[in-house]
């Protein structure tokens, strides 16, 4: 089960998407109850979206870097720049 820090900082995140969409939506009395169902249920469903660490990995963190940010790509910049370049 998740921490209650961890639920209310999912929250935190994911209320100004719902909200932008409430307020898009804010005629129709349907979606706006479908939204704040949707949002209860990824709260409490919080497990189902998150993958799950492997603790026994030291390199874990490695796969939380988006490749595609510039700065970490082969073609010369960024954080992956080898030594003596």
């Amino acid at each position: 089960m998740f921490s209650e820090l961890e639920q209310k900082l999912t929250k935190i995140v994911i209320t100004p998407y719902f909200d932008e969409l409430a307020k898009k939506y804010k005629a129709n009395d349907k979606i706006q109850k479908y939204l704040e169902d949707i949002q209860s249920d990824v709260l409490k469903r919080l497990k189902s979206f998150v993958e799950p660490e492997d603790d026994k990995n030291p390199l874990q963190f490695l796969r939380h870097i988006d490749r595609r940010d510039s700065r970490c790509g082969s073609k010369g910049g960024g954080l992956w720049k080898p030594y003596g370049r």
